[in-house]
């Protein structure tokens, strides 16, 4: 019979590939019963991996909708912060104009500076963004969805060039802002196509309110008033301007239905979008659960495998080192 004799760098190398492949042994078992979870699904299933795979798509798609909830639920909130500023300042100045509108010359121009300075505020929240994305220009986020309060004002003050006397120039105002050539021609930028958010498999959530939306129109109109006021219309005559300044102030407390709508249709929204996530919410946990079933390791049989292979690692050390005492020079001794 041949006996088999290793050399010492065989030995070397055999012991040190049985080394490295106890010790992967060990870190992977040691990771499956800390986590409770196979490091190798696939070779725990016997390769059976649809239903995990099924589980995980369902997964991602619930991730994507929870994004697309974060993203709708963001703009929703900053959409509510801007229409209770805009309803806030429009209150406001009608209070102040309706009250100077019968009072005198020194509370008129008091009032038609803080109707002015309304108007310009409305117009720098309807153009609030978040991130890079306009609120309130519907599906054109890339764009304000007012012009520049200057040019806006420029743009009714054309609109409203023949008219002589404060009822023509509202009436004229109402015509513009009701003409699809008028208002939304020419001072609205934004598109008439609102975002939609898909927030789960069957739940589209639509962010209705544009600076367009005719629930936000009667609010720029009074504001519009109240900044000619305060652009000298009717210089010189009193009276003419306290009309306009109560007419400011009418449309403006007149409009109040009309923004609570509009934050209404936004509230729904947002119902909606909070449904949704809590419905998302409950599937992740129930698929996780059963993700968690398919993959589970037995403990008792992981810890079994862990401390035999860790015995073994244990011995090939021990061997190792025995054999490294071995050599010819402590033979002789």
């Amino acid at each position: 019979m041949t006996a088999l004799i290793l050399g010492d760098m065989s030995q070397y190398l055999f012991l040190r590939r049985q080394t490295a492949s106890l010790r992967d042994e060990v870190t992977v078992l040691t990771t499956a019963l800390a986590t409770g979870i196979a490091a190798d699904p696939a070779r725990h299933l016997g390769g059976q991996t649809a239903p995990l795979a099924a589980i995980e798509t369902s997964l991602a798609r619930l991730t994507a909708f929870d994004q697309t909830a974060t993203r709708a639920s963001s703009r929703a909130d900053a959409m509510q912060a801007v229409l209770a500023r805009l309803d806030r300042a429009a209150q406001t100045a009608g209070a102040d104009l309706l009250q100077a509108a019968g009072t005198g010359n020194t509370a008129l121009d008091t009032a038609a500076a803080s109707g002015r300075a309304a108007f310009e505020d409305a117009e720098k929240a309807l153009n609030s963004r978040i991130g890079d994305r306009s609120l309130f220009s519907g599906t054109a986020t890339d764009r304000n969805a007012l012009l520049t309060p200057d040019a806006f004002l420029a743009a009714a003050k054309a609109a409203v060039a023949p008219a002589t006397a404060p009822a023509d120039i509202a009436a004229a105002l109402d015509d513009w802002f009701a003409d699809p050539t008028g208002f939304a021609a020419t001072a609205y930028q934004g598109s008439a196509q609102t975002a939609a958010f898909a927030v789960a498999e069957d739940i589209t959530v639509t962010l209705s309110v544009t600076a367009a939306d005719p629930n936000l129109r009667d609010t720029l109109k009074g504001l519009v008033l109240a900044a000619l006021v305060s652009d000298h219309a009717f210089a010189g005559d009193r009276t003419a301007q306290a009309t306009l300044a109560r007419l400011a102030g009418e449309a403006l407390t007149a409009a109040g239905d009309g923004r609570v709508t509009a934050a209404a249709r936004l509230g729904l929204a947002q119902e909606r979008i909070a449904t949704a996530d809590a419905r998302n919410g409950a599937e992740v946990t129930a698929f996780g659960i059963a993700r968690s079933d398919l993959i589970a390791i037995d403990g008792y049989e992981t810890a079994s495998r862990l401390s035999e292979a860790e015995t073994r690692l244990k011995t090939i050390y021990r061997l190792t080192d025995r054999l490294s005492e071995l050599s010819l020079a402590n033979y002789l001794r």
